[in-house]
């Protein structure tokens, strides 16, 4: 992002009418989202992610390039819990990428004129200091987890995360009425998922801290909003980068590799309609030239839809550490016996009485039928 020049730059589009809230810092690519054109799929991890549910989508039939928009209500205060919700990383903050640019210069001017310090990211909610290797985030829930093992790659020395000690009670914690105070959570006693990921791998210092405040930021009119006139401090991201890809999912597998999507194939069942491959947001299934079925567990999002809409529920979603392209199904052309379509069976075969499976589930509906009704 960093090295780009102006021409390779997009800006994201604005998701807030004001900024009583971080909602100025964010913004939404729509090209990502698979919730917008040509996706139309009913994911909703940002929205599900948001503490004081915020977010939404609204129709805008008025703009036919872009019927669907991210919007957000006055009720956010900032945390940007919706960010690391989001696979694709269709949200964008303009903080965080402030945030990664002053760790970069950071670590440049180290390997410049050293020594070797260890930086530190801090909750708004603490006090403000005068150090160098140190930046301010609203809300460090905003950052992933992928995100955080990224700039620890880039570092020498751990990186400091600083939060109140009431972290798992603040506003922007997701369950805050339901948690413990920090101090018990050493003890085993944690419910926060991104809290207890954080202990587990990162330093974190928590400190007294002052009372939550919402984030701030500039009015934006309602025909700003819609044609996207306010461009200062909205977060920028790379042109040629506007498609659904698993951003998150690889970013973390080049820095701290863990469980990747498994998709598993019953064959028995499949009929090859190719239906899995064109609901596909991110590619990561394909169907080769010869009716074969190629998987990239990296390129995957785990959004489920392949087999939500797999019509002969063939498909099932795990998790392994398998990194390599798999070959799931590889069969050869037959036509059918009945309905004369054309299906695929696994091994060649000369059998000119050969039945696709969706012949044969219906003689299977058209058997139970009849025996339910003469017995």
């Amino acid at each position: 992002m960093n090295n780009m020049s102006d021409s390779e730059r997009q800006q994201a589009l604005p998701v807030a009418f004001s900024a009583l809230s971080a909602a100025t810092a964010l913004g939404w690519v729509s090209g990502r989202c698979i919730r917008s054109a040509p996706h139309h799929l009913g994911c909703d991890q940002c929205l599900n992610a948001c503490p004081v549910q915020a977010l939404e989508f609204i129709e805008t039939p008025d703009d036919p390039a872009q019927p669907v928009r991210l919007v957000v209500n006055d009720a956010c205060h900032g945390c940007g819990a919706c960010l690391p919700a989001c696979e694709t990383e269709a949200i964008l903050s303009s903080e965080v990428q402030r945030v990664e640019l002053e760790l970069i210069r950071s670590v440049a001017h180290q390997q410049c004129n050293g020594p070797d310090i260890s930086y530190a990211i801090k909750c708004h909610r603490l006090a403000e200091t005068s150090l160098t290797n140190q930046s301010t985030l609203h809300c460090l829930r905003a950052i992933g987890l992928d995100q955080l093992a990224h700039w620890q790659a880039l570092l020498s020395e751990p990186l400091q995360l600083k939060v109140a000690a009431d972290c798992a009670c603040c506003q922007a914690s997701p369950s805050c009425h339901s948690q413990k105070p920090f101090q018990d959570h050493t003890q085993g006693h944690i419910q926060d998922p991104w809290l207890e990921t954080v202990m587990a791998h990162f330093e974190l210092l928590p400190g007294a801290g002052e009372a939550f405040r919402p984030a701030s930021g500039a009015q934006l009119s309602r025909r700003g909003f819609f044609t996207s006139s306010l461009s200062a401090g909205r977060p920028l991201y790379e042109a040629s980068s506007d498609m659904p890809r698993a951003r998150r999912l690889q970013r973390q597998q080049q820095t701290r590799p863990g469980l990747l999507p498994l998709l598993q194939l019953n064959t028995s069942y499949c009929d090859a309609s190719g239906v899995c491959a064109r609901v596909c947001p991110t590619d990561a299934i394909t169907i080769t030239p010869a009716a074969g079925m190629r998987f990239d567990p990296q390129a995957c999002i785990s959004c489920g839809f392949c087999a939500l809409h797999c019509p002969e529920q063939a498909l099932t979603l795990a998790s392994s550490l398998e990194t390599e392209p798999q070959l799931l199904r590889e069969q050869h052309a037959q036509s059918c016996f009945r309905c004369g379509r054309a299906f695929y069976v696994e091994s060649a075969t000369s059998d000119e009485s050969a039945v696709c499976p969706a012949c044969q589930r219906d003689q299977s509906l058209f058997t139970d039928g009849f025996n339910a009704l003469f017995g």
